[in-house]
């Protein structure tokens, strides 16, 4: 929660409330349909509790908004912010952790970060530098 609190309210001022929610609660979908994929694929069933898939879709859509806003940024920043994003999903591989929430809760907020960025003015994409 102290990552949200960190990065959420700068994603909320750069997509809106509205975009945001749906952001949060959408990502937290597609991380327990992940989870609940990988769990039936695998017959490993692992406690889904809390809220770090959809907190990875919000990470997910910040990702998009830095690659689409990079012009302001220098050249490496695009891939700086994949970087910081896979070490969040995958540095939370061990027992007990269902990273496969992790995983498609970042993968549910960079589909959405593209989806909902079509037709935004640039000048409402965020500004964060890694």
């Amino acid at each position: 929660m102290l990552m949200l609190a960190a990065v959420g309210y700068s994603i909320e001022n750069a997509f809106g409330p509205v975009k945001y929610t749906i952001t949060y609660f959408v990502g937290g979908l597609g991380a327990c349909a992940m989870s609940a994929y990988y769990d039936i694929a695998t017959s490993h069933y692992v406690p889904s509790v809390g809220a770090s898939g959809a907190i990875m879709a919000i990470f997910g859509a910040m990702v998009v908004l830095t690659i689409r806003n990079r012009s302001s940024f220098d050249k490496t920043v695009g891939i700086r912010s994949l970087i910081v994003l896979a070490i969040m999903v995958f540095g939370n591989m061990s027992a007990g952790v269902d990273w496969m929430a992790h995983l498609g809760g970042a993968i549910t907020g960079l589909i959405l970060g593209f989806v909902l960025t079509i037709g935004m003015n640039k000048k409402y994409y965020i500004l964060i530098n890694f």
